[in-house]
């Protein structure tokens, strides 16, 4: 990843500055005025976003857990040794140009724009049901198929231009990018 230091999870320090901060206010009012359109739009139905910063142990957690990220891992250490028997001197050119066939869908430990609120993941419920989570294996049937990323994305395209997305890789039509002020 490049340019790690401007990417990484803020300390809890970190974010108790930004906690007080006039742009967490602006996050947290763009991020209602989604909920409020896509409700406004889809009666019977409200969306939740998690705008809790994501800490570094949190996303240990999930990382370690995750099956896509376990798939990833269980791929370079197939290749990995096939490339060390090849060229067991090219091993590290080899590695830092190694990419994966289908990409975790996580981001690496730090590296999450979660760990900087500059990012959201929607879900949609009716009432206190869950009816379109964060679940990737929920994303051709219950987003697309249902039309939840459309309803979604026309939410936060006429609430607030604060947003980008959704993320395209790996497919989330949950997740968007928090951009107004960066930082």
């Amino acid at each position: 990843a490049r340019n790690i230091s401007d990417r990484w999870t803020w300390s809890p320090q970190e974010v108790t500055i930004y906690m007080r901060s006039p742009e967490h206010a602006a996050a947290e009012s763009a991020v209602n005025s989604v909920s409020a359109q896509f409700a406004a739009e889809n009666p019977g139905y409200r969306l939740y976003a998690n705008t809790q910063i994501r800490d570094l142990d949190i996303q240990l957690s999930r990382y370690n857990q995750n099956l896509s990220v376990g798939r990833v891992a269980d791929t370079i250490v197939s290749d990995a040794a096939a490339a060390c028997t090849r060229a067991p001197e090219k091993f590290a050119d080899w590695l830092s140009s190694w990419r994966p066939p289908v990409a975790a869908n996580l981001a690496a430990p730090g590296l999450s724009p979660h760990g900087q609120a500059r990012a959201f993941d929607f879900q949609v419920y009716k009432g206190d049901i869950l009816i379109a989570g964060t679940d990737s294996g929920q994303i051709t049937d219950v987003w697309i198929g249902r039309g939840w990323a459309d309803r979604l994305a026309r939410a936060v395209r006429k609430a607030s231009p604060a947003f980008e997305g959704p993320l395209q890789s790996p497919n989330e039509p949950w997740h968007y990018t928090y951009v107004a002020k960066q930082r």
